[in-house]
Parts: structure tokens; sequence; C-alpha cells
């Protein structure tokens, strides 16, 4: 849906939507915890040591990811991986794969989106003007100001500061591709 900003009211553009965050994987008993889960591109996984000899190790992933093989014991508690590829990735602890003891991951591209304010009053005399400013999600790689519906030349910055009267609008996108306006 498209709405406008106009100099005289702030109407929001966008939602605003999750930042990274780390998923805590559990390890201990033979099994990881919780065994699949699904995260957004950008988020961090961490296998953390409860108890037992185990690693994590990556089985099957998405192409151009990077693979991995990290021992989880007392000496090791801890391993971070950061997703940057899309799909679905497999992995296991190499001594008790047998026993069952494997996971999976699910990494998406989150929607592109952004909520958008003023810095100051709206509402000014000729010759002032007012900084429009945008919180975006996370991994927002392009901005496209547009007043009254019209690309404005160089706007391409998180933020832009009317001189005019008008309707304001703001086009995002993020590394996936995906945009909003």
């Amino acid at each position: 849906m498209k709405k406008s900003l106009s100099l005289i009211t702030v109407c929001l553009l966008f939602t605003l939507s999750g930042y990274s965050f780390t998923q805590i994987v559990t390890v201990q008993n033979h099994v990881f915890t919780p065994a699949s889960f699904t995260i957004n591109i950008g988020d961090t996984i961490r296998w953390v040591y409860v108890n037992g000899t185990h690693t994590t190790t990556s089985l099957i992933i998405p192409a151009g990811a990077t693979t991995w093989d990290h021992p989880i014991n007392s000496s090791n508690t801890s391993y971070t991986y950061i997703a940057v590829k899309t799909g679905t990735y497999n992995y296991k602890c190499t001594f008790h794969y047998a026993m069952g003891m494997k996971g999976s991951f699910t990494v998406v591209c989150p929607q592109a989106s952004a909520q958008i304010s003023a810095a100051a009053s709206t509402t000014f005399c000729q010759g002032s003007s007012v900084v429009l400013k945008s919180s975006v999600s996370s991994s927002i790689t392009s901005y496209q100001w547009k007043k009254n519906g019209t690309n404005i030349t160089n706007a391409t910055s998180a933020s832009y500061t009317a001189k005019t009267k008008g309707a304001y609008t703001l086009t995002v996108k993020n590394s996936c591709g995906n945009s909003a306006t």
C-alpha cells in the first residue's frame, strides 16, 4: 500500500520490522535444541554447550554458504555462524549422528520495511525546511525519495530535507532485492 507524507501531517510509510538477532541452539544429551528453526538472512546462530562431547558439522547447505565443523564441549563452549545465503542448512554432531543427533535451519529474506518521521514540524514558512528521516529494517541497500510520485534527483539516503510542500514517499530495497514503497 502506498502512503504519502504531507508537510502538514506526518504519516507512517512502513511498519518497522525486526532487526538481526541470535538464535541459540543448546547442545546436550545427543540433541540440538531447537532441532529446526527459521531465521532471516544475516542472523546469527550460536550453538552452546550444556554437556557431553559433540560437534556442529555442516551436511547439506546452500550453494555459496560456508561449511563448518566445530567441536562443542567443555573446552569449546560455543560456536557462532552467520547465515549469509538463503535456503536450508542441515548439520549434525559427528559423534552422535547415527543416534539421530542432527538439526536444520532455514534462512529467508525478510521484506523491506521502514518507518518515516519528521525531525521538526511539517508546517513551516517559505525558505525553511524539515528533515524527513527513515528508520529501516535490516539489510537496506538503497533508498529513493519521491515528491508527488516523481523521483527526487540525488535523494538516495535514509533522510531527506524537504524545502517545499508536497507528498513525499520513500522506496527502499534490501540486500535480497525486496522493496517497499
